[in-house]
């Protein structure tokens, strides 16, 4: 019975099993599906956080490599403004591009643009001298010799720096660059500009400040400097042919026109404001005569006087002056034009003056023509030369334009230190200083030592966006002194 009893319980129990192990039979599908759902979930989230960590990785990336594409030409730029003169010369609106030949960084191009928002630059910064040698025969194409010392204030360009004779010169307010692509290095594309310090030097000249120095260039003058238009106006001008002139008392007067005979001169001249053509004249020598072309409003006489005329002339000169100031819309100044072969030569007691008139974008005091083009012809080797005899004196107020000619400059007297202002491009030049009390100036392009503030913004962009860096700034063209007021990081939506 107890046996029975015992068979029966294990069945039972055995049974019981069985309807368990039925009962779990499938549960395992549930915990499989509910733990590949938690891992699916852990290996979404690892790889969403991945792949966003690598994503901003490449942001963060691209936008370290447009900052530092930024920053370094930003620098470029502000280093360019304390060594090239005149670099930013734009007022508001967008500004102009400061540093087109800067490369890529890191593979991001980068561009910088400069405005002027306060202040304005002094109309006659400029180049004090252009030497570019043109038509020129071998041998120096650039000497000052002096008892006195010499200034050339502004800067300096001339196109072989072994064809400098320099005498106790001094270069104030300005550096001096000359030609050299193997010194300079040619950025790719070539026709970008790309300069360097130089390490040459040249005896007897000293720069003031020292901070000036002598720099190497890879363009040519005619790839720097902005060439002076001319005939375009010149034919539409409708300038009289060879007309009288006046006599008022002893000084003969002479009226705007073009000139096809040599005007006859007397020994004190003043030839009004206005434009004048010179053409295929020869060579119009003076001696114990007195040549005056132009004047300006008084405020226009920057720093030095005029230099002084017969009675007689001055009071043609002060009733010139007096109808300036009387009717605002005149011009004053007056322009010459040699075309052929006109040229002056100046010998003893004799002096030539010319007060610039405004010809397009530019003050031109004289301008060489030749041959329907803006150069002189080749047989026209010297535009102005000095010969025989003391007190020799020429004074220029604007620009003298002659690539292809050479000027000769005798003594330049105490009582007119300034032989030239506005600045000369010339095939050669040579030039004599008195050994006047104040040392006076040879060449000199008038500059202030007033500041300009400049808005320059450097933009560098990638496919991931744009980078902004603004810089606001103090100049001071005629030194090279920046000083940075401000130095921003624009976000993305702009300063």
């Amino acid at each position: 019975m107890n046996e029975e009893s015992d068979v029966t319980d294990s069945r039972d129990r055995s049974d019981v099993r069985g309807r368990d192990r039925r009962r779990d039979e499938g549960a395992i599908l549930p915990i499989v599906l509910v733990v590949s759902v938690v891992l699916s979930a852990v290996v979404v989230a690892i790889a969403t956080y991945t792949t966003a960590t690598l994503r901003y990785g490449h942001v963060v990336e691209a936008r370290a490599d447009r900052l530092a594409a930024a920053e370094a030409a930003m620098n470029d730029a502000l280093e360019r403004l304390r060594i090239v003169d005149g670099l930013c010369t734009t007022a508001g609106g967008d500004g102009e591009v400061v540093n087109p030949s800067f490369p890529d960084i890191n593979g991001v191009p980068v561009e910088v643009r400069c405005s002027q928002v306060g202040g304005t630059f002094p109309p006659y910064d400029g180049w004090a001298i252009v030497v570019t040698g043109e038509d020129q025969p071998a041998g120096d194409t650039f000497i000052t010799s002096a008892g006195g010392t010499p200034i050339l204030e502004g800067p300096v360009y001339v196109h072989d720096v072994n064809r400098i004779d320099f005498r106790d010169t001094t270069i104030k307010n300005g550096s001096l660059w000359y030609t050299d692509p193997d010194c300079s290095g040619p950025p790719e594309g070539g026709d970008k500009l790309a300069f360097k310090s130089s390490d040459i030097t040249i005896p007897n000249l000293t720069f003031d400040p020292p901070t000036r120095k002598i720099y190497c260039i890879n363009l040519g003058w005619e790839d720097l400097f902005e060439v002076v238009p001319v005939e375009g106006h010149l034919s539409g001008l409708g300038l009289p042919t060879n007309p009288a002139p006046r006599m008022e008392g002893t000084c003969r007067v002479f009226s705007p026109g073009r000139y096809t005979t040599a005007p006859a001169l007397a020994s004190d001249n003043y030839f009004e404001n206005g434009t004048y053509v010179f053409q295929n004249l020869g060579n119009l020598s003076l001696s114990h005569t007195r040549v005056t072309f132009g004047t300006t409003r008084p405020e226009e006489d920057k720093d030095y006087p005029l230099l002084p005329l017969s009675s007689a002339c001055e009071q043609v000169r002060q009733d010139e002056i007096t109808a300036l100031e009387l009717d605002d819309t005149l011009d004053s100044g007056a322009t010459l034009y040699l075309s052929g072969d006109s040229r002056f030569t100046i010998n003893v007691q004799s002096h030539i003056e010319i007060s610039g008139r405004q010809q397009g974008a530019f003050i031109v005091a004289m301008h060489a023509l030749g041959g329907g083009t803006p150069w002189p012809a080749s047989n026209v080797a010297q535009v102005l030369g000095t010969g025989s005899g003391n007190f020799k004196e020429s004074a220029f107020s604007g620009l003298v334009w002659a690539p292809r000619a050479k000027i000769e400059v005798g003594t330049v007297a105490a009582a007119k230190e300034a032989a030239f202002r506005g600045g000369i491009v010339i095939g050669a030049f040579e030039g004599t200083i008195s050994a006047a009390p104040s040392g006076g100036f040879l060449i000199r392009v008038p500059t202030s030592q007033a500041s300009v503030k400049l808005l320059l913004e450097a933009t560098a962009s990638n496919d991931r966006g744009d980078t902004t860096i603004r810089v606001v700034a103090d100049y001071r063209p005629s030194r090279g002194d920046v000083a940075v007021n401000s130095w921003r990081v624009c976000p993305a939506s702009g300063c």
